[in-house]
């Protein structure tokens, strides 16, 4: 799927994935997206990838012999993005949502191993 506004277009590519037996698409967030804008000269690129952990190095390899930087790899401690949806009463988000908060600041970080 691609759309194009302002000079801009952007490309959306699904990742198949599956949760519980559930297939799982790119309106769940489980996809690649990639949005270009400039000219032909000087042209920016911006996006998401939505990868294996075995897909990463690949990707990560593509993107710098193209001469992109990634970030968000290599972190400490490790940041693990995940999407959410649900449905509930609403006294009942606010309160859920303030307790996960709370956890990030008594959780401590779990040290990643040195591996490269």
């Amino acid at each position: 799927m691609f759309v194009a506004e302002k000079g801009m277009i952007k490309f959306t590519f699904r990742h198949p994935a599956k949760v519980h037996s559930v297939d799982l698409d790119n309106t769940m967030g489980v996809s690649a997206w990639a949005a270009f804008a400039g000219s032909d000269e000087n042209v920016v690129v911006d996006g998401d990838f939505a990868v294996t952990e075995n897909e990463l190095r690949t990707v990560l390899k593509s993107l710098r012999e193209a001469g992109i930087a990634a970030h968000m790899t290599g972190e400490e401690p490790r940041i693990i993005f995940f999407h959410y949806w649900g449905v509930a009463q609403l006294r009942v988000l606010p309160k859920a949502f303030r307790k996960l908060c709370l956890l990030e600041t008594e959780i401590p970080a779990k040290p990643r191993p040195n591996v490269r």
